[in-house]
Parts: structure tokens; C-alpha cells; sequence
């Protein structure tokens, strides 16, 4: 739409209309012009101060609104961002305790499992190398089985005996514990 003379823009933006039609360097050197422009206003003293001030009160003004925002959550009873860091600094404290407690009892789990095998190794009775079979015994794959020694006739169980076979060995007293019946190697 072509515009009067009198209804052309004027300025900055008239400029920029005028340019706009113009193709190519035209629009380059108009780029270049209000770049300079620009760069001249932003790094001006006036501007500066003034930009500087306009920050610092923002600053003060969100001060502000957070400590407004913080009272009336608090009137509300409705956690605020403090509170919730907060616990969740106080949850990651938690963690990092019950991570220590937990590798101290791992460590006291290896140290009684050591206890006890080393207890284990002392109560037991070692062991006699196996004696060999006689020969004649590996000469005859038939030959009659080995007479077992004959078993103690056992005594009638009555109730009471029983039960104090059945109950654990960690609970048995002293004088309820069987006597060891004698091995064969014991007896003469």
C-alpha cells in the first residue's frame, strides 16, 4: 500500500520501512547502524546506573515476597520450601547414619562368624587318619560283610525321655544331656 509523504513513519522505524524495501547492502549497513546504536545506549554511565538499580530493587522486592510467601504458608500450616529442605537435609543425615550402622553390624556379623567357626575348630575331637583295609579284604569282592559290633540293647523310652530327646540341645540342662554312648575303639 503506497503511503503520502505525510503518512510515512518517521524515525527509527520510518528508517527501517524505507530500508526493508531496499534489497540486500541497504540492509546490511541499516543492521550495522542500529547494532551500533544499541551498543553505544547499553554501554552508556546513564544506563548502567540505572539498570543497576532496577536490579537491586528487584532483588529486594523478591526478598521480600518470599519472606511474605514464608509467613503466610506458616499461617496456613503448609510446609514451606525451607521446611522441606529441611527434612530433607535431616532425612539425608538419617541415610547416611543407618549406612554407618549397617557396615558396623556387617562387620560384627563377619567377626562372630569367625568367633565361631575358630570356637567350632577347637571343640571338635580331631580325626584319626582311616586305617587301611586288610588285604584279604580287597582280594574277595564277595567276601561276607564285616560283623558290626552289637548294638546296646536300649532301655524302654518313657515319656519324660522323649521329650527331653525332642527339646533342642541349646535349651537341655546339664544333667538332662545323654551320656556318649562308647565307641567301638573305646571299648576293649
Amino acid at each position: 500500500i503506497p503511503m503520502s509523504a505525510s503518512q510515512e513513519p518517521s524515525g527509527v522505524f520510518g528508517q527501517w520501512l524505507k530500508l526493508a524495501s531496499v534489497p540486500g547492502d541497504a540492509m546490511k549497513q541499516w543492521e550495522t547502524w542500529l547494532g551500533q546504536q544499541l551498543d553505544r545506549f547499553v554501554r552508556s554511565e546513564s544506563f548502567l546506573q540505572k539498570a543497576g538499580k532496577a536490579m537491586e530493587g528487584s532483588l529486594v522486592f523478591k526478598a521480600q515476597m518470599d519472606r511474605l510467601m514464608e509467613q503466610s504458608l506458616r499461617n496456613l500450616r503448609v510446609p514451606s520450601v525451607g521446611d522441606v529442605e529441611a527434612v530433607y537435609g535431616r532425612l539425608d543425615e538419617l541415610e547416611r547414619q543407618l549406612t554407618r550402622v549397617s557396615d558396623q553390624l556387617d562387620g560384627l556379623e563377619r567377626a562372630q562368624r569367625q568367633i565361631l567357626q575358630r570356637l567350632d575348630a577347637q571343640a571338635a575331637p580331631p580325626t584319626a587318619p582311616a586305617a587301611e583295609p586288610a588285604p584279604e579284604a580287597k582280594a574277595s569282592p564277595k567276601a561276607a560283610p564285616t560283623a558290626k559290633a552289637p548294638a546296646a540293647k536300649a532301655a524302654p523310652k518313657t515319656k519324660a525321655k522323649a521329650k527331653a530327646k525332642a527339646a533342642p540341645k541349646a535349651k537341655a540342662s546339664p544333667k538332662a544331656a545323654p551320656a556318649p554312648a562308647p565307641t567301638p575303639e573305646a571299648t576293649p
